[in-house]
């Protein structure tokens, strides 16, 4: 009887160590607490590096952001901030500054501390997100594109001097571009949406 007992635990050892082997635990990440929807994220996806238990709440995280540009070094600029649905959605930020700044290399500026002020606020929800560095948006970039647009009053119908996409996780440095937009879908009926948030 005691072999049987014994032959038992060692099969439910053994299927239990396979099963935690295999890589391919899952975790649960409430992607938007309000919603009450959820995904399931592949503990070790490349990109991902760890299990992330809760996602933050991103709304927490737009308004702590959008305070800091108002309230902070930047009340010149408005910031518009979409957060992703899902592990699979990408942020979309817009930056308008009132002026046109005489270096345009403020526009790099604002991007840059704009995607680390997310990363730093989701990290004061869930401390698994690597903190931001230089040369280092953070570990919510890490998982999470981004499209990131800048531009100022003047030339929201013209030029935007920052619009580009990063890929999650490659960290590519946001540069300044002189492409033109095409607006010629206006004459179709078509809108821009060019309003900021108060």
């Amino acid at each position: 009887m005691k072999k049987i007992k014994f032959l038992c635990c060692a099969v439910v050892l053994l299927m239990l160590s396979a099963s935690g082997c295999s890589g391919k635990s899952t975790t649960t990440v409430s992607e938007n607490p309000n919603s009450g929807s959820s995904e399931t994220v592949q503990k070790g996806q490349e990109g991902i590096g760890s299990s992330y238990t809760a996602a933050p709440d991103w709304s927490v995280c737009e308004q702590n952001t959008y305070n800091m540009f108002k309230n902070g070094d930047y009340p010149e600029l408005d910031v518009s901030i979409t957060s992703p649905k899902s592990s699979t959605d990408l942020f979309n930020i817009i930056i308008v500054a009132k002026d046109r700044p005489e270096d345009q290399n403020n526009y790099i500026k604002w991007a840059e501390d704009c995607l680390k002020s997310i990363n730093e606020e989701a990290r004061k929800q869930n401390p698994d997100f690597a903190p931001s560095a230089d040369g280092y948006y953070g570990g919510v970039f890490d998982v999470y594109d981004v499209m990131m647009t800048c531009t100022c009053n003047d030339d929201v119908l013209s030029i935007w001097p920052v619009n580009q996409k990063i890929a999650a996780g490659s960290n590519t440095p946001i540069s300044l571009t002189d492409e033109k937009l095409d607006l010629s879908g206006l004459d179709k009926g078509l809108s821009i949406d060019t309003t900021t948030a108060d």
